[in-house]
C-alpha cells in the first residue's frame, strides 16, 4: 500500500489523471498514507456497478479520480443481477468460478474509461 500511495501521489504531482479503482468495500481509500494522499491530491469518489457495463454481476466499485470528468462513470445499482458473494454474519461465501470471472473488465466498461479521459482530454 506504501509503494501504491507514492506510485499514485507522484502520478498526481506529475499532472497525470488518477484514477484508483477499488471494491466499495475496500478499506484502502481510508488508510494511511492512502488518505492522505487522495486528500493531498483533491481526489474525488464515484460509486459504479460493473454491472451496468455488460458484467454478469452487480459488482459495486469505488473510483476515487482526479478529473472532475470521470464522475461520468457512475452508475446506479443495476437490477436484475444476482450477487455473488454471500453474508452469513461477519463471514462471506461466494461463488468461486464467478467471482474470478468479475476481477476481469468488460469492453463496455473500458470504452466508457477511454471516453471519460478523451472528454478529460478535450477531445
Amino acid at each position: 500500500m506504501r509503494i501504491a500511495s507514492l506510485l499514485y501521489y507522484m502520478s498526481g504531482l506529475l499532472g497525470n489523471m488518477t484514477v484508483l479503482e477499488q471494491p466499495v468495500g475496500s478499506t484502502l481509500p481510508r488508510m494511511q498514507p492512502m488518505a492522505l494522499v487522495l486528500e493531498t491530491l483533491q481526489c474525488k469518489k464515484t460509486v459504479t456497478w460493473l454491472g451496468q457495463f455488460g458484467a454478469l454481476s452487480p459488482k459495486p466499485l469505488q473510483l476515487w479520480h482526479s478529473h472532475p470528468t470521470f464522475r461520468m462513470l457512475g452508475r446506479p445499482r443495476p437490477a436484475g443481477l444476482t450477487p455473488l458473494t454471500q453474508r452469513n454474519g461477519t463471514m462471506f461465501t461466494g461463488k468461486q468460478q464467478e467471482l474470478a470471472k468479475s476481477q476481469e473488465y468488460t469492453d463496455h466498461f473500458a470504452k466508457a474509461v477511454a471516453e471519460a479521459v478523451q472528454a478529460a482530454q478535450g477531445h
